[in-house]
């Protein structure tokens, strides 16, 4: 079944509310916005867009199938729940895997990708795959940003959101280790205005 943009867009949205509560709602598609534009100023073509959209729609989709009260915790994970936490990235590549018929299977296998690369770090430092520097997907690469950015500004169970400017100071400290350099630049420039 090939599906259009905007049937797509409804499909996404009904699994969103299925598997996530309001706030982690909210939050992919605050990351969605932030990555769309991120990727406009990369010069993304518009199929290039709509798969980094839908990607970023779907980044957390494997914490559906983790203990939800995990994630409502008020206090630090231990490290079993941390290790639980940390296979997100995974379980929502099989979940995106195993939807072949949502769209073509070479574009639903690209985006499955971007969501298994997401908690990937520059220095090589993340997860799953300790992949380093470009040999994370691109796509992957706006997508940490993105998040990191939205969930330091926003406010959590554990943590309150920090500010916008106390949060592009943490984008810049850990450039060139958690995140790429280039891109941390282009956000904070082109996506946030700011210098």
């Amino acid at each position: 079944m090939n599906l259009g943009v905007n049937s797509r867009k409804k499909l996404i949205e009904l699994y969103l509310r299925k598997f996530f509560n309001k706030i982690m709602d909210r939050h992919a598609y605050r990351v969605a916005e932030f990555a769309e534009e991120l990727g406009r100023e990369l010069g993304f073509n518009e199929k290039e867009i709509e798969e980094l959209n839908i990607a970023s729609l779907f980044h957390d989709i494997g914490k559906a199938a983790i203990d939800k009260r995990i994630f409502y915790k008020p206090s630090k994970l231990n490290e079993d729940e941390w290790d639980k936490v940390m296979k997100h990235p995974e379980i929502g590549f099989h979940i995106l895997n195993s939807l072949s018929d949502f769209n073509s299977v070479a574009e639903i296998e690209k985006i499955a990708k971007y969501v298994l690369h997401h908690h990937e770090r520059w220095d090589g430092q993340g997860y799953p795959a300790g992949l380093k520097g470009t040999e994370i997907p691109l796509q992957s690469r706006i997508i940490c940003i993105a998040d990191a950015f939205d969930a330091m500004t926003s406010d959590r169970t554990y943590q309150r959101g920090k500010s916008k400017e106390a949060a592009v100071d943490e984008l810049r400290r850990n450039s060139g280790t958690q995140f790429d350099p280039e891109l941390v630049e282009i956000f904070i420039s082109r996506v946030l205005g700011q210098n």
